[in-house]
């Protein structure tokens, strides 16, 4: 059917929070909503397809791989020419929808640091997403992976940037070589997570609760769970002092990627070294 048919169908049965609140009113709009998601963070487990069509872990993840919206299954979908455009105007319009003015301006403050918080690594997601005994299990294996001072998914995000930009440059981080280390003037000695010496850019990879993501943490929440002597703006304020130090000292330029815009699984490493870090490939 044509775009324009197809988009006004979209728009008048699409289950959105903005569709229940026009149909239903403020009030039983959101309420709505928020069974509408209930039921869908149950539906959308892998314990419940397992019990309704007897499903294996691989079938549960090759069937959200295929969902998932990809550049390569877009590519599958609609055709190379249609499935690349497709793909530029979903990460156009996503990095626009999940800005943090648009969902505070959209939902309020208070649901969009609800929204976000639903997101991030914590045990609670853990455990809602993966179940009890396996959400635990992972859980474990995240802590002990963040105790080496660096953690799983900030790796991949960084050997997705190094296919790209790693056979320009020299490259640091982790799981590659080392986080390389700078010692500032007072003593201080900086690992950083991602490091190109010769266009001096660090690259900082934060986790939403160790570095008190302000989207999903109140000020005066203290969100680190190992670690209760900072306030969650503490915490930010401390990374940029960190940033400043390595600008005024060492002339290196900090960039930001949080957890919660990776999670997203619209990050794509092209894009991010040609926008943000403005490199040409």
């Amino acid at each position: 059917i044509p775009d324009t048919q197809y988009n006004a169908a979209r728009k008048k049965y699409a289950m959105t929070l903005e569709h229940m609140i026009d149909k239903y009113g403020e009030e039983v709009g959101r309420k709505k909503w928020e069974e509408y998601c209930k039921v869908q963070s149950l539906t959308n487990t892998f314990e419940y397809k397992k019990l309704k069509y007897n499903w294996t872990r691989e079938q549960f993840d090759h069937y959200n791989k295929s969902r998932a919206a990809t550049e390569k299954n877009l590519i599958k979908r609609h055709g190379e020419e249609v499935g690349r455009k497709k793909w530029e105007e979903y990460c156009k319009v996503q990095s626009i929808k999940k800005s943090w003015d648009y969902m505070v301006e959209t939902h309020g403050i208070e649901t969009a640091k609800r929204i976000n918080r639903s997101k991030v690594l914590t045990h609670e997601n853990f455990i809602r997403k993966y179940g009890e005994e396996l959400g635990k299990l992972k859980w474990i294996d995240y802590i002990n992976n963040r105790n080496r001072s660096f953690s799983k998914i900030s790796q991949n995000c960084f050997a997705e940037l190094d296919k790209v930009i790693g056979n320009r440059y020299q490259t640091f981080y982790a799981n590659k070589n080392f986080e390389y280390p700078i010692t500032t003037s007072l003593g201080n000695t900086y690992l950083l997570d991602f490091y190109i010496p010769e266009l001096k850019i660090c690259i900082e990879f934060n986790g939403s609760c160790f570095h008190g993501d302000e989207r999903v943490f109140d000020d005066n929440e203290y969100c680190n769970p190992w670690d209760k002597s900072k306030t969650a703006k503490e915490i930010r304020e401390s990374d940029r002092l960190r940033y400043n130090t390595l600008s005024d000292e060492f002339g290196i330029k900090t960039y930001v990627i949080w957890e919660l815009d990776y999670n997203d699984k619209s990050f794509d490493a092209d894009v991010y070294i040609n926008n943000i870090l403005h490199l040409d490939k």
